[in-house]
């Protein structure tokens, strides 16, 4: 064994680790500079050196984990002399590993920054959509969105200096010929040098190795987004993805909803008699699901309109802002909107499942897609009498929607290239059929005669990146003035008037469609409601808005005139997200007896008290703050409710 070689060796792969350690440190720079603000600084000051500590501990843990593989190679160096082919083996492939990982780091850090700027999140289980997304949009979008150019500057420089600093490290590891006499010197080290790699790998010294909640160490979140990088949070999405159908146990659900037993959280959120027997599928059933008190004489159409990348801020300044509204506003006015109002989840196909099968687990991508599911929205609508119809200008095999609705009762899934075989004439972009033409098909829907009344739950996508629009799209100029607004992001003047033009055309296609709907026959018998898949993102600073907004969408309903009551139009301002559309719709739609999934309120109940409503969504809970902890209790017992029905009757079956 040549002993005098244990030296060398550890010092290179010391070197090594810090320049790795660089790359990180480097990353995280850039991510405070861009994303945290000196006062969130200065006001944590105290907090400081428990957030470089603990950001130190995840680098080095991914540090040690890069570093295996070259240890294990020097180790057995130790036994081979270092001037021979093996030692000009580990030369080259010391030199090309750390540079390929070390640009894999820049390039993961520069992916959770741009990822940030867009979901104010770092790398999360969302990240993983934008693998189902086409691969030439896939590319347009991130040629729009980001500084392309830049990154792949960085990137370039990044590999050549670090070829250069590898090679160094490697021509001073060999330059090292000084024999080391104390052979227990060199020992010594070593092991030290093992255990230190070994506590890194753990993360920590004490009881518990590092885990989740070491990125939290203030009470500010932009300055705890600082701790954890890009390499854990993928690793961390990873294993979410992994485990997002791996229910846990009742008891693990009732410990992390803070209920001592599922008794307490059925009386929490149901005023019925529930009693837990020995079937408690029934009691979940019984919870979770309403039956229909009264039988509409005269059956609406119900159009439920999802809308991409719908605003509720943006809508908020079009008050104002009278361009953007292109000629919505009045239907606004006229009929009623929801400001109060949140998307439950933040993307656009899990919204979709949310609204058609209300599951709180992404079941469109697996096997369950392949069985009915009791809680779809098309079940109490085909025990109601009504055919019924999922329409998008999206190709609908997009993670597997066209498969898993028609399992699950819709009698017609429609997209793009349906639509496009009806109306060759349609145009379109690479998301989809635009949305002007999405809206004169739901019409003609409308206007053919039919034996049923329909429900018909429609997806727009023109309001999506890479935000390309139909040429004959004219829209009502926007002072530039308005584009420096303080509450929108720092994205260049291009990009904000594409998210601007979406937000003004897909208003002007649903006014337009409006305007020729109120003249049809068909506006005397159906419903309108029309939401927001999810907020828009990466235009607006959520630092400088109300945090309300950050995940609020519109909830705009047209009632035929038979069904209008002045009272209606006090009940606006009432807190609601997406569980509240089918509990409002229920009673207008359903037969008698009928169950439906009832997680929601009825928006438009004239006996409910003000203090019954709240907004739920994934990430924020809302309600009137005298009765808050009330209703977000309640809201904790549904979820919990909710996902153990789905494990009991869907997910084991």
């Amino acid at each position: 064994m040549k002993t005098n070689h244990l030296t060398r060796h550890v010092a290179a792969l010391l070197a090594y680790s810090l320049m790795l350690l660089c790359i990180l440190f480097l990353a995280r720079v850039a991510f405070t500079i861009k994303y945290v603000s000196v006062q969130d600084l200065q006001a944590t000051l105290a907090f400081l050196p428990s957030v470089f500590f603990n950001a130190l501990r995840f680098d080095l843990q991914v540090v040690s984990y890069i570093i295996i593989i070259p240890f294990i190679l020097a180790f057995i160096g130790w036994f081979i002399p270092s001037q021979g082919a093996y030692g000009r083996f580990v030369k080259k492939f010391n030199i090309a590993y750390y540079t390929t990982l070390g640009i894999l780091l820049a390039v993961l850090s520069i992916i959770d920054f741009s990822f940030y700027h867009n979901f104010h999140s770092h790398i999360n289980i969302v990240f993983f959509d934008f693998f189902n997304e086409g691969p030439l949009e896939l590319i347009q979008v991130m040629w729009q969105e980001y500084p392309v150019i830049l990154y792949l500057l960085i990137l370039i420089v990044m590999g050549i200096a670090l070829v250069y600093i590898c090679r160094n490290i490697e021509r001073k590891k060999e330059g090292h010929r000084k024999p080391i006499t104390q052979i227990y010197f060199q020992i010594i080290s070593a092991i030290i040098f093992i255990a230190a790699v070994v506590s890194c790998l753990r993360g920590s010294l004490g009881k518990f190795p590092l885990q989740v909640e070491d990125t939290i160490v203030t009470p500010n979140t932009q300055i705890n987004d600082i701790i954890p990088n890009a390499v854990y949070m993928l690793k961390k999405a990873i294993k979410e993805k992994n485990n997002s159908l791996k229910p846990i146990t009742a008891d693990q659900l009732l410990h992390e909803k803070h209920f001592n037993n599922l008794q307490e959280a059925l009386d929490i959120f149901t005023d019925q008699k529930v009693h837990l027997g020995q079937d408690t599928i029934s009691a979940l059933h019984k919870a979770l699901f309403n039956q229909n008190k009264t039988t509409a004489t005269q059956k609406p159409n119900i159009i439920i309109i999802c809308s991409e990348s719908w605003s509720n801020y943006l809508l908020h300044l079009s008050k104002s802002n009278k361009c953007l509204s292109e000629g919505l506003d009045k239907h606004l006015q006229e009929d009623l909107l929801f400001s109060n109002f949140q998307s439950v989840c933040n993307g656009t196909i899990a919204t979709i499942e949310r609204l058609t099968l209300s599951s709180p687990y992404r079941l469109f991508m697996t096997k369950y897609r392949l069985h009915p599911i009791p809680t779809s929205l098309a079940i109490p609508f085909h025990k109601s009498g009504y055919s019924t119809e999922f329409m998008s200008g999206m190709d609908v095999a997009l993670e597997n929607c066209q498969e898993t609705l028609r399992n699950q009762q819709f009698d017609m899934i429609t997209g793009k290239y349906t639509l496009l075989k009806e109306h060759p004439n349609y145009q379109f972009n690479s998301v989809g059929i635009y949305d002007e033409y999405l809206f004169r098909s739901i019409l003609e829907r409308l206007n053919t005669k039919q034996q049923k009344p329909k429900l018909l739950l429609a997806m727009t996508t023109t309001n999506h990146p890479p935000f390309i629009y139909p040429d004959h799209m004219k829209l009502s100029p926007v002072s530039q003035n308005f584009y420096r607004r303080s509450d929108f992001g720092d994205m260049d003047q291009e990009n904000k008037e594409k998210y601007i033009h979406g937000f003004q055309y897909y208003n002007q296609c649903l006014a337009r469609f409006l305007d020729a709907f109120k003249k049809t026959k068909a506006a005397k018998n159906t419903i309108i409601v029309v939401t927001g898949d999810h907020n828009v993102r990466s235009l607006l600073d959520y630092t400088k808005v109300d945090g309300k907004w950050e995940h609020s969408v519109p909830l705009y309903i047209y009632l035929p005139p038979n069904l209008r009551k002045n009272s209606y139009r006090t009940m606006v301002n009432r807190w609601g997200c997406h569980y509240d559309i089918l509990s409002t719709l229920a009673p207008f739609a359903f037969n008698q007896g009928v169950d439906y999934i009832n997680l929601g309120n009825n928006l438009l109940d004239e006996n409910a008290s003000e203090d019954d409503f709240s907004s739920y969504n994934e990430d924020r809970f809302m309600a009137n703050p005298a009765h808050y902890k009330q209703l977000e209790r309640k809201s904790n017992a549904r979820a919990l409710l909710l996902e153990l029905y789905f494990q009991l009757a869907v997910i084991r079956n």
